[in-house]
């Protein structure tokens, strides 16, 4: 319906007096009605592109998540910087009691090797697992950050539904 049209007709009847001022104003707030129908279809439709951004951006983080995860002994599970500290802390205190036990054993170079392999292997799960746990951290953030941006987006659209 071409409602600027309707109006511009509607107008000029009453100026020719082919319809008197009430039909005017009935016949008029009629059209502006029907005109309004559109707008709130356009409105639903908004809301529900919305959610489906939303939907996406939660899909998206489940499939991105999946690759940040951690095997441990028994489960996948998200990575944490405790994980990666504990790693270090173990290399370092395993490896310098393997070194300090070297001092007093007969195959010392052989023991200050396995301690120096151990003190390294700890160090680096522990540096792997650091950096694991920041691009998780990072990357939770950006989806939360995301999610909050198109969660204030639906709220304005249902808002500005509501008030009509």
């Amino acid at each position: 319906m071409d409602v600027v049209g309707e109006l511009t007709k509607l107008q000029e009847l009453y100026k020719s007096g082919a319809v008197t001022e009430a039909e005017y104003q009935s016949a008029k707030a009629l059209l502006l009605q029907e005109a309004d129908k559109p707008s709130e279809s356009r409105q639903c439709l908004a809301i529900i592109e919305q959610e489906n951004a939303l939907l996406r951006i939660e899909q998206d983080w489940t499939r991105e998540r999946e690759t940040l995860l951690v095997q441990s002994r028994n489960s996948t599970r998200e990575p944490r910087k405790e994980d990666g500290e504990g790693f270090i802390l173990v290399g370092i205190i395993a490896g310098a009691h393997i070194m300090i036990f070297a001092a007093a054993s007969k195959d010392a170079m052989g023991m200050l090797v396995l301690g120096g392999f151990v003190l390294l292997l700890g160090v680096l799960q522990g540096v792997y697992y650091l950096g694991k746990a920041s691009e998780f951290e990072k990357a939770y953030r950006n989806y939360q950050a995301r999610r909050s941006r198109e969660q204030e987006k639906l709220q304005a659209l249902r808002k500005a539904r509501q008030s009509r």
